[in-house]
């Protein structure tokens, strides 16, 4: 049993000692053959390229209005190390070329693997998207109505006396057939209008700028703002008729009240004291009447400037007086 330990001893010894030489050549060869096939093997990998669009001449009066994809990724097979480069590498480009189309309409687009450029022995196993969906429409002109458009609000108690004028009152607009013929008018960058007062305003604004559509115009537009106090209406009822003159000639005034309605600035009307009117009636202008009778003409005086007497109820009334003190009449 010891002779046949010694044995495998002695043999296992000489496994590792002898012929080092070509032991250690086959060694080399082995991992040389290993490395070339490792070398040899190629992988799939993606990469994203970018969609560079030449679109129609603007002399072809055509307009791509769909919206194309910035990038496609593209699956590639090839040798680890050159995939790997391409990866790594300054980004491709893949042409979407629509330069030499003639007609309006929908059409399909395809990228094709031959439309990609990648190094020789790099094969395209795969684009994602392939197919794209692209529209051309036909650019038409036409000219349409300027609309103000204003944020804000103005000063508390006024109001737009009118609609905004605008210079010019219509602008020529150029754009893809299907949205120029849906627009009924155009609108302006917002006119602020916080806190505007009474008066004239004059501001300069461009027009509100839509996708897809040129303005044939050079300089901002002219808006006109006119604002005005916030009418309103007030009536006063019960106001009792005095006299101009000598009252003591005065016996009787039928009615002995009024009512007047007031008409103006509703900031004016809201803030009017009914007790700073006077209500009155001038005996000297009265109409002589029998029985010592006059018919006067009532009214009304103490009004600040902005408001007005819209009417008076009743406009005139009777005043019985002293005979002596009837005018004679003209």
């Amino acid at each position: 049993m010891n002779l046949d330990l010694r044995e495998i001893k002695s043999f296992a010894r000489r496994s590792m000692t002898e012929n080092l030489g070509l032991k250690f050549v086959a060694l080399l060869i082995t991992l040389g053959l290993v490395t070339i096939v490792r070398f040899q093997e190629k992988v799939e990998r993606w990469v994203d390229v970018e969609v560079n669009v030449t679109r129609p001449s603007e002399i072809s009066g055509l307009l791509l209005t769909s919206e194309p994809p910035d990038t496609v990724r593209v699956s590639l097979r090839g040798r680890p190390s050159i995939i790997e480069s391409i990866k790594n590498g300054p980004m491709k480009l893949v042409v979407m070329d629509m330069s030499n189309r003639e007609k309006p309409g929908s059409f399909t687009f395809y990228f094709e693997p031959e439309m990609f450029d990648f190094p020789s022995g790099v094969e395209v196993v795969g684009i994602n998207p392939d197919v794209v969906l692209m529209r051309i429409e036909r650019v038409v002109t036409r000219r349409l109505p300027v609309r103000v458009k204003t944020h804000g609000r103005l000063k508390s108690g006024a109001q737009l006396d009118e609609e905004p004028v605008v210079e010019p009152s219509e602008v020529t607009v150029a754009g893809p057939a299907s949205l120029v013929r849906s627009l009924i008018h155009l609108e302006t960058e917002a006119v602020d209008i916080e806190g505007l007062g009474v008066g004239e305003h004059h501001v300069d604004i461009p027009i509100r700028r839509t996708e897809g559509l040129s303005f044939k115009y050079s300089d901002d537009l002219e808006i006109t703002l006119k604002v005005k106090w916030t009418p309103g209406q007030r009536m006063l009822a019960g106001l009792l008729v005095r006299t101009m003159g000598d009252p003591e000639a005065v016996v009787e005034i039928r009615p002995t009240e009024v009512a007047v309605s007031l008409v103006g600035a509703k900031v004016a009307l809201d803030r009017l004291d009914p007790g700073a009117l006077v209500v009155q009636i001038d005996l000297d202008k009265a109409e002589p009447r029998k029985g010592g009778v006059l018919r006067a003409k009532v009214e009304v005086s103490g009004l600040p400037s902005d408001v007005k007497v819209g009417s008076i109820v009743p406009e005139t009334v009777l005043v019985k007086t002293r005979v002596s003190a009837v005018p004679k009449a003209k």
